[in-house]
């Protein structure tokens, strides 16, 4: 579950540029080539936006990215790369959306503690990211390896403050009534106790 004490919406809204983030492990399986091909065609297009990058590289992981590739996207300004971070809930708070455009998923903890935020996401339509994210409500699902529509969707979102202010609301409401850590938990122990019983 989400600790909703620690993560909670800004109480001003994020400055611009237009800011998306990625939270976690740098492994290709996520997504993120495609989210970088995104933000290549956006630039083209000549949408003035911003990626972070949040996470560390995990080198024992055949699909681990290597860093030689993140050099080389932060020297052409397509990314700015954080590494591991420990306060994740202050960088929620200083972006429009989050971006998870990930392969598979066990249950996106980064869609839910952005949401917790108030801050709505672009995910895959795979299952872990469809337990996250109502489409079209809390955010916008798209297509696995998709990057031509990933980039439509990160558009429609930066044109749309309206749409996402509405879906950061939705995304907030969704995780306090399923994923607070309160309930989780709640419902955790009650299947413990059936069970010793």
């Amino acid at each position: 579950g989400i600790d909703l004490c620690r993560f909670f919406p800004a109480k001003q809204k994020p400055d611009l540029p237009f800011t998306v983030a990625y939270v976690g492990r740098m492994l290709n399986d996520k997504g993120i080539i495609e989210l970088i091909e995104a933000v290549r065609i956006l630039r083209d297009r000549g949408v003035i936006l911003k990626l972070i990058l949040a996470g560390a590289p995990d080198p024992g992981n055949p699909a681990s990215i290597s860093m030689e590739n993140i050099k080389d996207w932060q020297q052409n300004r397509l990314c700015s790369y954080l590494g591991h971070i420990g306060n994740v809930e202050e960088l929620y708070r200083q972006i429009h959306i989050l971006a998870l455009p990930s392969y598979r998923e066990g249950l996106g903890m980064t869609i839910l503690e952005a949401a917790a935020t108030g801050v709505p996401s672009i995910a895959t339509d795979v299952p872990g990211c469809r337990s996250a994210v109502k489409n079209g409500e809390t955010g916008i699902l798209v297509p696995v390896k998709n990057a031509n529509l990933l980039a439509d969707a990160i558009e429609e979102l930066l044109c749309s403050p309206d749409k996402r202010e509405a879906m950061g609301l939705e995304a907030r409401k969704l995780v306090e009534e399923k994923f607070d850590s309160k309930i989780v938990v709640g419902l955790m122990l009650e299947q413990y106790n059936e069970m010793l019983s």
